[in-house]
């Protein structure tokens, strides 16, 4: 490590008794209700902006649904002690057991409820209880995605529900009639041993051959390949009163894929980017390559579809990335931001964006990233004074090129990349990292460039 930096690894660690302490009185209490808006609706900051800018505008429907939203989950506390009295009286005959589908974002909408179908078919959960879940029907990420749960579980939309459910919450949670959501991004078992839980029904696989057809690609012929880089213009669009920039390290310059594309296109291979909403096109142009978030054909229904029909995925960190795992695609993850993880799915492969000191220049080695305790979504990045840099295009058309011989079997190690594959390997899975136990292999071309920041 540069000399400049060594002070950062002798960084004294927080007093957790300190910390714990605070915690002890009213006052923090409530400060900490006041800044966790993951558990709390009524402090979300995007909504509170969102209510008050209705009510200056003259608009009063915001204040009668948030009269409804807490009158209901008051009703919930009041009423969750006979609830749970009865539930366990009914328990020795119906265990239920209910839980709550995060349905605004389509990484979380996607992946932790199809995970729970998984365990669930791999005998984690066990088939005694009923299952039930309750989801808003408002701000769904993707109105696709939750029809087709909706088929193999049991899902209840609506306000109501899910105002009675976060007042019940508090208590409900510590008894055994609550089922949790949630993924730690290591589940690398459940999406490899367990097969997809949703599927396309005969009418929606015709209806996706047909808005296929108004793009010029014949899915009965043609093999694409849907190619990804996420910017910031889904969250500025759909939720522009919250400040999402520490979400920038995860962007990607669409740009620098024009190669990867064009090899993929001299293949025979078609490519269509997807999202939703982009900032800009991409500087290139092709009669085999579609722009499709530009196109007219854009929709809910097509973005899941694509994802879920095409050869592979090419992308950067995202949560639309993660659908490859709802339905097992394989998936080639480059620029992928999160230190310590790596894709969990089945047929995949990544090369990671290289993390690197501001003021000095200097990449950060893994045993140093180690010892600083870097955090898989950076979120210490900036106090450490790191900043991401993006693969080259060089990086990504040469993990592009090893993704497609993986798939049609043409690729091979040679025998001095075996044995620096399996010594990053050793070296991955010796350490303290989140997917220590994930054997997704890295492109090893990007690995034999930058063998130095591991060993």
């Amino acid at each position: 490590m540069h000399p400049k930096n060594q002070n950062l690894l002798k960084r004294p660690r927080r007093n957790k008794i300190a910390v714990n302490n605070k915690c002890n009185n009213t006052r923090s209490f409530c400060h900490y209700l006041l800044i966790n808006e993951s558990k709390l609706l009524m402090f979300n900051k995007s909504m509170w902006k969102k209510f008050i800018l209705k009510l200056k505008n003259g608009d009063i429907t915001p204040f009668y649904r948030a009269l409804v939203y807490f009158w209901f989950k008051l009703l919930g506390l009041v009423f969750v002690l006979p609830t749970i009295i009865f539930l366990w009286i009914l328990k020795p005959f119906f265990w239920l057991k209910v839980g709550k589908i995060h349905h605004g974002r389509i990484g979380h909408l996607g992946v932790e409820t199809e995970l729970f179908l998984r365990r669930r078919q791999l005998g984690v959960f066990p088939d005694g209880p009923t299952y039930c879940f309750v989801c808003d029907s408002r701000g769904v990420a993707n109105r696709q995605l939750l029809t087709m749960f909706k088929r193999v579980m049991r899902i209840y939309e609506g306000r109501i529900f899910v105002s009675i459910f976060d007042g019940m919450l508090p208590f409900l949670k510590k008894t055994p009639f609550y089922q949790p959501l949630g993924t730690k991004n290591n589940e690398y078992f459940e999406f490899n041993n367990g097969k997809p839980s949703i599927f396309f029904t005969p009418e929606e696989i015709q209806r996706g051959r047909e808005l296929l057809k108004n793009l010029n690609v014949d899915m009965d012929t043609e093999n694409y390949v849907c190619v990804f880089a996420r910017d910031n213009a889904f969250l500025k669009n759909t939720m522009p009163h919250n400040n999402w920039s520490y979400h920038d390290r995860r962007n990607s310059d669409i740009d620098n894929f024009v190669k990867a594309i064009k090899f993929l296109i001299e293949k025979g291979l078609t490519v269509i980017r997807v999202g939703s909403v982009v900032n800009k096109p991409i500087s290139f142009s092709h009669p085999r390559f579609i722009d499709y978030p530009l196109s007219e054909n854009q929709c809910e229904f097509l973005d899941i579809f694509l994802i879920g029909t095409c050869k592979f995925f090419l992308g950067a960190s995202s949560g639309i990335c993660d659908m490859t795992l709802l339905f097992d695609i394989p998936r080639l993850n480059v620029d992928m931001a999160e230190f310590g993880l790596a894709p969990i799915g089945k047929n995949c492969l990544y090369i990671p964006k290289k993390h690197k000191f501001t003021k000095t220049g200097q990449y950060l080695y893994f045993k140093d990233a180690l010892v600083l305790k870097l955090h898989p979504y950076s979120r210490n990045a900036q106090e450490l004074g790191l900043e991401l840099e993006e693969n080259s295009p060089e990086d990504i058309l040469s993990a592009t090129e090893e993704m497609l011989g993986r798939l049609e079997g043409t690729f091979k190690y040679s025998p001095e990349e075996e044995r620096l594959g399996n010594n990053f390997q050793k070296l991955w899975s010796k350490s303290n990292i989140v997917c220590r136990d994930v054997p997704t292999p890295i492109g090893i071309e990007w690995l034999k460039q930058n063998k130095d920041l591991y060993f």
